[in-house]
């Protein structure tokens, strides 16, 4: 049960504002200023119009009322994320075939948009109070230490139902990693037409913020666009790049509603690896 108002509720958090609501309750309004000038001298067809007006208002107010109404903070969402994130890194070792007697420091996980090959899983972002702009799926990497090896653990997560997509584990030596950093790329992607249109109908303000950002930049006759300054967290090996994960863009950003991204937890991903490393090769 908890479960299930839980992801009721990230759904509710993420469901866009109802901008025709909005458009209802200025048109209601509207309506009914120009009934109250006529007041005295209104025909049927005046009247009609200010009843007509009514209805749109308080329709309008209703709809705004339920959408806020039980909405879930920002903290709630973020602390329901770190529930979800805790369970990914119990499975992350259960899915590498570790023991939990093989481990010798805590996880990292790092975590990054992924609005591109999503399969069936919606796409939904939001920007919140505090400028922190969420979404849905996310990906996922979850990072385990052993006496010789890194366990590495990538998944997309599904917010909204708690599925899991695209799971895969990979195990690399301390003494064949070459380097771990977050560094600036860039990147072409390809955004699938169902996705794509899932953006486009979150509202008329972020298809319009599609039609200038996502649509100007998109090669001629597909959706897929250039990035140029896509920041990633980066594991090289001696055999090349092992693991790479997308943490922002600022094109991207602004395709997905603006905000900032923080990247917190691949910055301490970085220094946590980086010591193992120094203290293990």
């Amino acid at each position: 049960m908890y479960e299930e108002s839980k992801r009721t509720m990230i759904l509710k958090y993420f469901q866009p504002f109802p901008d025709w609501a909005f458009l209802a309750v200025l048109l209601g309004v509207s309506l009914l200023f120009l009934w109250i000038l006529s007041f005295g001298e209104a025909d049927e067809m005046t009247t009609l119009l200010g009843v007509f007006g009514l209805i749109a208002a308080i329709a309008g107010v209703v709809l705004i009322y339920s959408h806020l109404k039980g909405q879930p903070s920002d903290y709630q969402v973020d602390k329901w994320l770190e529930e979800d994130l805790k369970y990914l890194s119990r499975r992350a070792v259960d899915k590498c075939g570790a023991d939990d007697s093989e481990l010798i420091a805590e996880p990292v996980t790092i975590t990054g948009p992924y609005i591109w090959y999503t399969g069936d899983a919606k796409v939904l972002f939001k920007k919140g109070k505090d400028n922190i702009l969420r979404f849905t799926p996310i990906r996922v990497v979850v990072v385990n230490f052993t006496q010789k090896q890194l366990l590495i653990y990538s998944c997309v997560y599904d917010l909204i139902d708690g599925k899991l997509l695209n799971e895969s584990t990979d195990e690399y030596f301390f003494k064949d990693v070459v380097s771990v950093s977050t560094r600036l790329e860039s990147m072409s992607i390809t955004i699938p037409e169902s996705v794509y249109k899932l953006l486009a109908r979150q509202s008329w303000k972020q298809s319009w913020k599609l039609g200038n950002s996502l649509r100007g930049r998109a090669t001629s006759g597909t959706n897929t666009i250039q990035l140029n300054n896509v920041e990633t967290f980066t594991l090289t090996t001696t055999g090349g790049t092992s693991i790479s994960i997308v943490l922002r863009d600022p094109d991207l950003t602004k395709i997905m509603g603006g905000g900032v991204i923080p990247t917190t937890r691949a910055e301490k991903a970085v220094q946590v690896i980086r010591k193992m490393i120094l203290e293990n090769k």
